[in-house]
């Protein structure tokens, strides 16, 4: 995602080193001064800092845009290398795009047991919608769901396309009215708005949030919290139903849950013709429900798909008659 430019960098430069919240300041002081060998051995040292939860992940974004400069180049590159937004390549390489940046975040409060998620989204700049994929995290304390983009809390790009490294707290426990004016979170669950906007609306030339007073409450806290009761197979399944379902027919939303369904059916599918491998070889007589429920939860994940982008299409064919054939053999045992 392009980081702002002009204005904001105007306005990012006269926040930079001043803490909107007062009372993070020695956190911030202490952050900045952290080093660590490695990624555990720096949350480590950055959890020593704070003395609850909240001051815990203050800590960590104040580390991260301490640390982490912004990766134009992957950013401009045509075909970018996912591996280097992997957590532990951007702690050791010391840069990333925003999905780098919300993974190493997410790791860090991972090693805490603080829970956070990656979200993906798109935003608006000077009031114009751009339709290029964000990232940033929520992250739970206290019982709520906050709202953090570390990434625009480190710098920006300038006009000339040059990364400028600027602190700016604005974009750390964002109230969600505030936050979806320029993050528009594509599962509605993570606008954390009980009147979640749709992507049409966003993409409107002069909208602003004005919460439909009459329409019904999206009660987004049941929603999650029931969400993460579930399995991983099934949330992978329950979210990418509910991020189609509330903006159906978008493409740019729809391939942002491609990858995820084609993983997870992939790997249902592997798993279920191993167990049938096994089973045939050991001639045994076992329940394959098992089995077969790994298969239907792979079916779900591909009819979530409809038409899979091209570059997908032949290796969903291949899943398709793989679950045919499994199928059949499993129920003839």
């Amino acid at each position: 995602m392009k980081l702002h430019n002009s204005f904001a960098l105007l306005v990012a430069i006269l926040l930079c080193n001043y803490s909107v919240f007062a009372k993070y300041d020695e956190v911030d002081r202490k952050a900045r001064e952290v080093r660590g060998k490695d990624l555990v051995e720096t949350h480590k040292r950055l959890t020593e800092i704070g003395h609850d939860q909240e001051m815990i992940v203050r800590a960590f974004f104040t580390w991260m845009t301490d640390n982490i400069r912004y990766d134009v180049a992957e950013f401009e590159n045509p075909q970018p290398d996912y591996e280097k937004q992997e957590a532990q390549q951007v702690f050791r390489n010391k840069k990333g795009v925003c999905e780098g940046y919300s993974n190493l975040f997410k790791a860090f409060c991972d090693l805490s047991s603080i829970p956070c998620f990656v979200v993906a989204g798109h935003c608006r700049e000077f009031g114009r919608y751009v339709p290029e994929g964000h990232a940033w995290n929520t992250v739970n304390i206290k019982g709520e769901w906050r709202l953090i983009d570390v990434t625009w809390g480190a710098g920006v790009l300038n006009e000339s396309g040059k990364y400028v490294k600027s602190f700016n707290d604005t974009y750390f426990f964002t109230e969600p009215s505030v936050f979806i004016e320029d993050h528009y979170a594509f599962d509605p669950a993570w606008q954390l708005l009980h009147f979640p906007v749709k992507l049409a609306d966003y993409r409107k030339p002069n909208w602003k949030y004005q919460p439909d007073s009459k329409g019904q409450k999206f009660m987004y806290a049941d929603t999650i919290a029931n969400w993460l009761e579930m399995d991983t197979v099934n949330k992978t399944i329950v979210e990418a139903s509910r991020i189609l379902g509330f903006n159906p027919g978008e493409r740019k939303v729809k391939e942002s849950v491609e990858v995820d369904l084609f993983n997870m059916a992939s790997n249902l599918i592997y798993h279920g013709s191993l167990q049938l491998m096994q089973h045939s070889e050991k001639d045994q007589t076992t329940d394959l429900s098992s089995v077969k429920a790994q298969l239907k939860f792979a079916n779900q994940c591909i009819l979530l798909l409809g038409i899979p982008s091209p570059h997908l299409r032949k290796n969903v064919e291949e899943m398709k008659a793989a679950i045919i054939e499994y199928s059949k053999f499993a129920d003839e045992k």
